[in-house]
């Protein structure tokens, strides 16, 4: 099964990014767009682990969440991972007290002991609004983008972790969420 680890975003902030999503539609590029309930802040891609190991991860993640007091980040801004040749397009996120980049550490370290190799390269978190699958339109895309700073959505209160199973189909990703795991003092 193909797993990763998320946090929820705060539904009140999810109806601001379906709202910035719809805008951008309008810009007729060709993009395949996140769902609304799809939408997550991805903490670690895992990939794929056997139903026998899904105790184990839980263990690590609850390890993990030991160390960790629920915390804020703010969700604000929108952007592309590369403005020449657009990928991926997201929605923003600061982490004015660091808690996000400890629990991210915090998951990695945990995972690493269950021989679950660390991501390669930095932590960038962000909700994932659509990729870009071809260059049609992306002049007006990048312009819409641009039209919707400084994109201020508020604060999400982050308070537990999510072990997530992602199904691929033809008609997008199913996630299923296996299990909940409280940060401390939740």
């Amino acid at each position: 099964m193909r797993t990763f680890v998320a946090v929820d975003i705060d539904e009140p902030i999810l109806r601001e990014v379906q709202h910035i999503r719809d805008r951008l539609e309008k810009a007729g590029a060709d993009v395949k767009w996140v769902k609304n309930n799809n939408t997550h802040l991805t903490i670690k891609f895992i990939g794929e682990i056997g139903p026998d190991q899904v105790p184990d991860v839980c263990a690590a993640l609850e390890n993990a969440a030991q160390g960790a007091e629920p915390f804020d980040i703010e969700i604000r801004g929108v952007g592309t991972f590369s403005r020449r040749r657009p990928s991926v397009l997201w929605v923003g996120t600061e982490d004015p007290a660091g808690g996000l980049a400890r629990l991210h550490k915090a998951v990695e370290d945990a995972l690493q002991k269950l021989g679950i190799k660390k991501e390669g390269r930095k932590f960038s978190p962000h909700l994932t609004l659509g990729r870009v699958k071809s260059g049609k339109n992306i002049r007006e895309l990048l312009e819409a983008l641009d039209a919707e700073q400084p994109a201020e959505m508020g604060t999400s209160r982050v308070e537990s972790l999510y072990l997530f199973e992602s199904k691929l189909t033809p008609q997008g990703p199913i996630y299923n969420r296996l299990a909940e795991i409280n940060l401390r003092g939740t």
